[in-house]
């Protein structure tokens, strides 16, 4: 419709298929770059905020061809907003990576292996500096507003540790309560056990939304079984003949050998991980 306003540009006669083009273009192509104590970190807006195309055109689009719409136009803009969804995880990802380069950061409570108890224990958090998540909030919007580079200071303020100590020693007893799951594999009729250390290793402790969260690595596990087919496997080895002149095979001179690779590690992992989770 005329006079219609998006992106801070008036789209008015664009169609469906031109405008969707330029609202996916434009997303992709946006910058965030945030400047905490004067040092500025650049993330592309996509990893924060997902654009619904479909939704910002359909809105932009809407009541074309009405009289009320195109009577509007004539005397006035209608303004149009971008319609985004923010991801929550890369939003606080994103707040931790930009608040741990403060000098005075705040630390959460950490929970970690101790090979001399045979458990997980847990240390305690302290205060310190943060930076303002409801400026980045607002950076975010601004940016998402006109599909564009955007440039904001974040200022910082004064945090407490979002877990308690006495929460984290409760994460810690859990997590050594998972430890005791046996866990093995079988490698050419040999079973290998995990030890409470090798599956303490296998165990991460993210925060996310004001708890720490007990979550095992895939990838880790992974890596231990690899670990234990790694000697059993082998490449195929071509064989020898002789032969003379004229290419005739005269003798084999060295047998071929198939070669060995594990086919389920995959399986075997996803199992563990469940066993263990």
């Amino acid at each position: 419709p005329r006079g219609t306003i998006l992106m801070g540009q008036d789209v008015s006669g664009m169609d469906r298929p031109t405008l969707t083009a330029l609202v996916l273009q434009r997303a992709a192509s946006a910058s965030l770059t945030l400047t905490v104590n004067g040092a500025p970190t650049t993330v592309p807006l996509t990893q924060i905020a997902q654009v619904d195309a479909r939704a910002t055109v359909e809105a932009a689009v809407s009541g074309a061809g009405s009289l009320m719409t195109h009577l509007h136009g004539i005397v006035g803009t209608r303004q149009v907003a971008v319609r985004y969804v923010v991801n929550q995880e890369a939003r606080a990802a994103l707040v931790s990576q930009l608040s741990s380069t403060l000098r005075d950061h705040v630390v959460e409570p950490a929970v970690t292996w101790n090979e001399g108890s045979g458990g997980f224990t847990a240390s305690p958090g302290r205060s310190g500096d943060a930076i303002d998540p409801g400026d980045l909030d607002s950076a975010v919007d601004a940016a998402a507003r006109k599909l564009s580079d955007h440039v904001a200071p974040v200022s910082i303020r004064r945090t407490e540790p979002t877990v308690s100590l006495q929460e984290a020693n409760a994460v810690a007893r859990s997590a050594t309560a998972l430890l005791d799951a046996e866990l093995s594999v079988t490698v050419d009729g040999t079973a290998h056990t995990a030890t409470k250390a090798q599956k303490a290793s296998w165990i991460d402790f993210p925060v996310k939304d004001s708890r720490i969260v007990p979550t095992v690595s895939p990838e880790k596990v992974k890596a231990w079984v690899s670990s234990l087919t790694t000697e059993a496997e082998r490449d195929p080895v071509n064989a020898i003949n002789d032969v003379d002149s004229a290419g005739t095979v005269l003798q084999l001179a060295r047998p071929g050998k198939a070669g060995r690779k594990a086919g389920n590690i995959d399986p075997a992992t996803t199992a563990l991980v469940q066993g263990l989770g």
